[in-house]
């Protein structure tokens, strides 16, 4: 289905759009002139039915002091709806700043759990051979790093300031779905529960999920942001596997 929105604008010269497109193609026109133009066939990996989504400036024309826009959407294929993020306009200097004040929080803290997971990983590495508990580091460390990438992924400052919109998405949903992964193995790990079966479940169905997804992606059958409606189900309930094999641990052993 096309949707096509129009707007009247009142820009100053070196203004600026800041336009989002969620998982749908998108093509921009100022009085009628072509500005931009996204997620169109062959601008994104074959394995994806739809673009991944990206925030984007676009110069506005600067000898006008009112701009007709006209916003041309194709609805994605992988969603019932059709987002619509809202639209700002000012000087690139200000959208910045805007988007910076908005996730700066989120960009930072991301890149910190990144930092903080790799060097968990890689200290662990050095200990391991020698106490096998040392692995624990490791998990926590992958743990971190799995929840730094999704973060970053998902943050729209990122978007904007690395302007690589299939790896973003790739960083965001592959992060979330391995983040339960090595926070099951922590605690198998520093647990050593006398019952590892719930947790061990939990743990095969991740894998075998996270296997799929990966396929159904690459083949095109699936995109991910069809899969993660199971991922809302199984991320939670290997968090609630966790807490309660630990409750369970505490209180009868």
């Amino acid at each position: 289905t096309a949707v096509t929105l129009n707007a009247e604008i009142e820009a100053k010269p070196r203004d600026f759009l800041l336009v989002k497109s969620v998982f749908a193609p998108l093509r921009v026109y100022a009085d009628d002139v072509l500005l931009y133009e996204y997620g169109q066939a062959g601008s994104y990996p074959a394995y994806m039915n739809d673009p991944p989504t990206n925030p984007v400036l676009i110069p506005l024309p600067m000898n006008r002091e009112t701009v007709s826009l006209r916003l041309e959407y194709q609805s994605p294929t992988q969603r019932s709806e059709l987002s619509l993020p809202a639209m700002t306009v000012g000087t690139e200097q200000a959208l910045f700043a805007r988007q910076f004040q908005q996730d700066g929080f989120t960009f930072l803290f991301s890149i910190l759990l990144i930092f903080m997971g790799v060097v968990m990983a890689v200290v662990s590495v050095s200990f391991v051979s020698k106490i096998r508990s040392g692995t624990a580091f490791l998990w926590l460390g992958l743990f971190s790093l799995s929840a730094g990438v999704w973060s970053l992924g998902e943050c729209d400052l990122t978007a904007l300031l690395f302007p690589y919109p299939s790896l973003l998405y790739a960083m965001a949903y592959l992060g979330l779905f391995l983040l339960t992964i090595p926070l099951l193995r922590f605690g198998l790990t520093v647990l050593q529960p006398k019952n590892r079966l719930p947790m061990q479940i939990m743990l095969w169905v991740h894998q075998a999920s996270v296997a799929a997804v990966l396929l159904l992606q690459l083949t095109g059958q699936m995109d991910f942001i069809k899969s993660l409606y199971w991922f809302h189900f199984i991320a939670p309930l290997g968090f609630v596997t966790l807490a309660a094999c630990l409750l369970w641990e505490h209180f009868r052993h």
